[in-house]
This record gives structure tokens, C-alpha cells and sequence, in this order.
């Protein structure tokens, strides 16, 4: 690799890692990059999706439309992505919902016709009529197993005697489901390369599992040398950093000696993180011995305004700025009682 070739990668995965730590979870930042790659997706929806519908989709045709349309106030518990992907001469929009909450909601046919009708608007507005399929499919990513109807006519009571009067009335539509709490990736999912992915995102649920991970994935690396692209697999390496503390990236980076690409690529995010930690070491250094300082120069201009003895500065350097600070406020009660009657 060249020097040019050198400096782009670390810049990138200087970005990679500010992306990481500016997203509000770390779990919305790897799914958003992860589906946003139109091949991982289109394996997803190929593995997920009815096979009626998956074989008469024209994958190569797939595309992310720009923009969420997820209202605000659910922005911390899923995330969403829309694709649009050509059935034959028309359009078909899938709606893929990220829900991450630990307790399932049983409202969610209501809510995804929420956002089905938002997205028609949004169409209407640029295509106007018809309006095309939208297909909503929840990958539901929280502990708890998903037990709420998918049907929208389930959410409605009809008066008894009334139902064939009033169905027509009713949105009729269900949704697409992967309960990963329910879903073994590794005994059900035959794409080798959504299978690390959804293999993951169940680890990263677990406490402290995502080292297994990283040695199952070396292991399943030798049957399937090309099951992960670096790309995904760096992704993935920065997700485990953030969603798990404490994760030895160079350990990981030993287990992968059978792929020499995918080694190289953990040795210089472990080089990375350990640069920027001793950055973050130095910068939390000056800033401690700035506070260090001030309470320093608090703490014995109080001594003198008392008259007592200035406490040396051989002695303070021995102490850390919270010791000095607790010195000081509990100078601060004794001036105060003695000179202000408080």
C-alpha cells in the first residue's frame, strides 16, 4: 500500500469512528451503514422476504430513496431505511424498520401505516398517481420475543353480526417480520454473509459476547473466505468497539491469521484507537491539571485572606484536584461560619 493509500485509509477510519461516536446508539449507526450497502440488503430482503416476492424482484434495480421517514420522537428506539426495487415494469417500496425496544409494541400495524401513508404523500409529490406497493418488514432487534399481531384488521373490534358489513372499511395489510429473538442465524440463515451480520447484532445484545463473535467469525471465515467484504467487516469491528468497552481489537486481530486483509485492517483500527486514547489521555491530563491549578490557587489565596499558613506546593502536587477541592469547600464552611455567621 502506498503512502497516498495509507493516509486515505486512516482518514477514513478517522471518519468511520466520529460517525460512530455522533450517533446517538451505536446499534442505529451500524444498521444504518450495514442496510444502507445495496448488496447486504438486497441478500437480506432475497433471504427474508416471501419467495413469491423476492423472485419476481429485479434486485439489480435496488436503491436506498434518501431521507427517513420515521417521526422524531421515535428516533431512539428504531431506525428506518426505504428502498425502491423494480417488480417487472412498476415499482415496489420496502420499508425496513429497525425496532429496537426492549418491550415489543403491539400497536405496530398502526404505526408502520403511519409512515406507509407518509411515504405515499412524499411519492405523490414527485410521481403523482398510482401509488406504488410499499411493503413494511420489521427486524425486530430487542430481547424480548415478538408476540403482537402483524395484521392491521387484528387492531379493530367489529360489532358482532357487522363484520362483513364493515371490513371494507378497515385497512387490510400485515407486515413482514425477522424476531431475532427468536431467530438463529446460525441453523436458519442461508447467506453467509447476512448470517455474520445477523449473528452480530444477537451477540451485541449479550453481555460481553462479542469476543465469541469475533472467534466464530474467524472460524466461519475458513469455510467462507469471501462471506464478509473488509468494508463490512471493518464496520463491524468499529460497531463491537462502541457497543462493547473493554474489546481487545487485537486479539480479535490474531484470530484472523487465515485473512491476511481482514487482519491488517483490525491491526490499524487497534493502532487507531490506541492513538486516539493516548490523545484523549493527554487532553483529559491538561485538563486535569488545569483544575488541578485552579483549586491550587483557590485553595491558598482563601489560606492567606484567613491568615494561615499557605499549604506548600510540594505538598499540593502530591494531591489530586478533587482532594484540593474538598479542602477548600471544607475551608470555604469554616470561613464562613467564623467570619460570616453562617
Amino acid at each position: 500500500m502506498s503512502q497516498d493509500e495509507e493516509n486515505k485509509a486512516r482518514q477514513q477510519l478517522e471518519q468511520d469512528l466520529r460517525d460512530f461516536e455522533l450517533a446517538a446508539h451505536p446499534h442505529d449507526a451500524f444498521i444504518k451503514k450495514a442496510f444502507s450497502d445495496l448488496d447486504c440488503a438486497g441478500r437480506f430482503f432475497r433471504s427474508h422476504l416471501p419467495p413469491a416476492i423476492a423472485a419476481q424482484a429485479d434486485w439489480s434495480t435496488l436503491m436506498v430513496v434518501p431521507g427517513s421517514f420515521v417521526r422524531h420522537t421515535l428516533q431512539q428506539t428504531h431506525s428506518d431505511l426505504l428502498y425502491t426495487v423494480s417488480m417487472g415494469e412498476e415499482p415496489m417500496l420496502l420499508h425496513l424498520l429497525f425496532e429496537q425496544q426492549s418491550r415489543v409494541d403491539p400497536t405496530m400495524p398502526l404505526r408502520l401505516l403511519g409512515y406507509m401513508s407518509d411515504i405515499w404523500n412524499a411519492w405523490i409529490e414527485k410521481h403523482g398517481l398510482p401509488l406504488p406497493p410499499v411493503i413494511p418488514f420489521v427486524l425486530h432487534l430487542g430481547p424480548q420475543g415478538w408476540t403482537p399481531t402483524c395484521s392491521f384488521e387484528d387492531l379493530v373490534a367489529l360489532p358482532a353480526g357487522m363484520e362483513e358489513v364493515l371490513r371494507p372499511f378497515i385497512p387490510s395489510f400485515r407486515h413482514a417480520l425477522l424476531d431475532l429473538s427468536k431467530f438463529d442465524p446460525l441453523q436458519s440463515e442461508s447467506d453467509a454473509t447476512i448470517r455474520i451480520i445477523l449473528q452480530l447484532l444477537k451477540k451485541a445484545r449479550e453481555e460481553k459476547r462479542l469476543r465469541l463473535f469475533f472467534e466464530w467469525l474467524a472460524e466461519e471465515l475458513i469455510r467462507h473466505p469471501k462471506a464478509i467484504s473488509t468494508s463490512m467487516f471493518h464496520l463491524s469491528l468499529l460497531y463491537a468497539v462502541h457497543a462493547e468497552a473493554g474489546i481487545d481489537v487485537e486479539a480479535i486481530a490474531h484470530k484472523l491469521i487465515n485473512n491476511p486483509e481482514l487482519q491488517t485492517d483490525a491491526m490499524n483500527t487497534a493502532q487507531q484507537l490506541r492513538a486516539e486514547g493516548r490523545q484523549e489521555g493527554r487532553q483529559e491530563g491538561h485538563q486535569e491539571g488545569r483544575h488541578h491549578g485552579e483549586w491550587c490557587g483557590q485553595l491558598k489565596l482563601l489560606q492567606r485572606i484567613m491568615g494561615l499558613t499557605v499549604t506548600p506546593d510540594a505538598e499540593l502536587i502530591q494531591l489530586d484536584a478533587e482532594s484540593i477541592k474538598e479542602r477548600f469547600q471544607a475551608l470555604e464552611r469554616e470561613y464562613d461560619s467564623k467570619f460570616k455567621g453562617r
